[in-house]
């Protein structure tokens, strides 16, 4: 199934009192509708993927976060021709993992 996710991350709990998941979440969404991306998607809703807390430094949103969860699932073929939309390549990974 062609599906859009959008992961968002702040890495740790003090962040998660400020507004970065909120804002990540509103610029996230603004360009997945600026671009039209869920017109060429099968399910006309995006799938929010969400680490709150969670750091990419230590890799912990790869082992424990719900990103690494997704990525098992890619892994086995689940989504394929789907779309991840994050804000910068370091919600994904470290910067010293790349």
């Amino acid at each position: 199934m062609k599906k859009c996710f959008i992961y968002h991350r702040v890495s740790s709990e003090l962040q998660l009192s400020g507004t970065g998941i909120e804002r990540q979440e509103q610029n996230l969404n603004a360009y997945v509708e600026r671009i039209n991306l869920l017109a060429e998607m099968d399910d006309p809703e995006a799938t929010i993927i969400s680490d709150q807390g969670v750091s990419a430094f230590k890799g912990l949103n790869m082992s424990e976060g719900e990103l690494g969860r997704w990525m098992d699932q890619v892994r086995a073929g689940m989504w394929d021709d789907s779309h991840l939309v994050l804000e910068s390549i370091d919600r994904f990974e470290s910067p010293r993992i790349i």
